[in-house]
């Protein structure tokens, strides 16, 4: 895993070299995140597609896990761990909006304006891309 974006060019140019494409995925509000840092990344990313070939691309904003930094770090404020830190089940949009709203530099509106920052980068993308939906929006099916 390239260690800064210079070795990740490298790494793009190299694959291009030998003729294999790359599937990038951008994680979105890491721990300390500014809008400054997400312009670096869509720059970063464009740079990527102008080099490599891209099969499909990923754009998502961070979920803390238990046991992550970002968990950790949310775990610090006492209405968080009382509300999330004795549960198995946790909802991974919630997670996302308090991580944004306390480890973030995007604030309390980060979560909606990070959705509307991602649909332009998929509406952007020639190549297709995903996103994670939760499960409990997936629509249940049944196999015969």
């Amino acid at each position: 895993m390239p260690k800064n974006q210079k070795e990740g060019i490298d790494a793009c140019n190299l694959f291009k070299k030998h003729d294999i494409s790359i599937s990038p995925a951008y994680i979105l509000g890491l721990v300390g995140e500014t809008w400054d840092t997400l312009q670096d990344t869509i720059q970063l990313s464009e740079q990527i597609s102008g080099i490599c070939q891209t099969e499909i691309s990923y754009w998502n904003p961070l979920t803390p896990l238990p046991g992550s930094n970002a968990w950790n770090i949310l775990m610090q404020r006492d209405e968080f761990r009382q509300r999330f830190g004795n549960t198995y089940r946790l909802d991974p949009v919630e997670l996302q909006k308090q991580h944004l709203q306390y480890s973030t530099q995007l604030g309390v509106k980060g979560y909606d304006k990070l959705l509307e920052f991602r649909e332009e980068m998929l509406s952007k993308a020639i190549i297709p891309s995903k996103e994670y939906v939760p499960i409990k929006e997936q629509r249940k099916t049944t196999i015969l």
